[in-house]
């Protein structure tokens, strides 16, 4: 089964190289523009198996972006996601859990507004993430989608972002949504 999942890996890293190289092509100097961003992030999560789960992470990712109007970026980009969750099943007993997982999406940047050093942003994203080491069992890979604002202040980024993910396995499901909060550098 490990094998499997270093496959899938591969392919998906694959697949993100290409996609890279395609937004890239023929463009010129200045139009791609690379963030690296690291954050926090607390998640609720809804499942079959127990009432309420807890989980709180940090996460550091790698976003690019190509220029494709004056105020629309499109990119690509993939994060390193790890939470230590908690169980609460029903009463106070608690058991504690880590999950790591790769978030790798599309996202849209619309810059609101454009000033020499402070430009404020809406961006919106879509994906799928890989569950790399869970200590949940029988949970698959699911999908990752959020929205959130962010200011950029010269070459640092600051965003907040609402999070929604989803992972089925087999006699489990688990959603959910959280707010994620990183700063960046974009160069």
């Amino acid at each position: 089964m490990l094998i499997c999942e270093v496959g899938k890996m591969k392919k998906l890293i694959i697949l993100f190289i290409f996609a890279w190289e395609i937004l890239g092509y023929g463009t010129e100097q200045g139009d791609i523009t690379y963030e690296v961003r690291a954050g926090i992030q607390v998640n609720i999560v809804l499942d079959n198996v127990h009432f309420l789960d807890m989980e709180a992470g940090k996460f550091f990712g790698l976003d690019v972006y190509k220029r494709v109007s004056g105020r629309l970026d499109l990119g690509l980009g993939a994060q390193y996601n790890t939470v230590e969750s908690t169980k609460f099943e029903g009463t106070a007993s608690e058991e504690a859990i880590t999950i790591t997982r790769i978030p790798i999406y599309a996202v849209a940047k619309l810059h609101l507004a454009q000033t020499f050093f402070l430009n404020p942003y809406f961006k919106i994203l879509a994906g799928y993430q890989v569950m790399l080491d869970a200590d949940v069992e029988g949970l698959e890979n699911g999908s990752y989608y959020g929205a959130g604002i962010g200011i950029e202040l010269g070459d640092f980024v600051l965003d907040y972002m609402y999070t929604a993910e989803e992972n089925k396995g087999d006699s489990q499901y688990r959603g959910s949504v959280g707010h994620a909060l990183a700063l960046g550098y974009r160069f």
